[in-house]
């Protein structure tokens, strides 16, 4: 999905870190300068995981800032309900209402998920 959004002209940022590198700090530039979150609602995603540096953390500070967010759907079922403590299905549920229009990628190939958020991102 990554290389069709830059194709299309959707500038784009993941977390490419290597031995040795520090993940967080990638994260932490990544969220502070984040104009829209894509999330890759799996079945666990917005997990709490006490790691820190998790989707959990990710979405909450969208949903804080008021930054869009472009879900697709990776599960049977959405919003996302994750494992672990409370927090984690409260947030999905919260940011991810059942009412939010969101993109199906389990009937979609990673072209038709880029070309639909490349609309959604023009739209800002």
């Amino acid at each position: 999905v990554r290389s069709e959004l830059l194709d299309l002209g959707v500038p784009t940022f993941m977390v490419e870190a290597g031995p040795g590198d520090d993940f967080g700090d990638q994260t932490c530039r990544a969220i502070g300068g984040m104009k829209a979150l894509v999330a890759f609602c799996h079945e666990d995603y917005g997990e709490l995981t006490g790691a820190g540096y998790e989707t959990y953390h990710e979405l909450k500070a969208a949903w804080n800032r008021k930054v869009p967010i472009f879900p697709i759907k990776l599960a049977e079922h959405f919003p996302p309900q994750p494992p672990g403590p409370p927090e984690g299905k409260g947030l999905t549920m919260l940011a991810l209402a059942p009412c939010k229009v969101h993109i199906d990628g389990l009937k979609m190939n990673a072209q038709e998920v880029a070309h639909e958020l490349a609309k959604m991102w023009h739209k800002l």
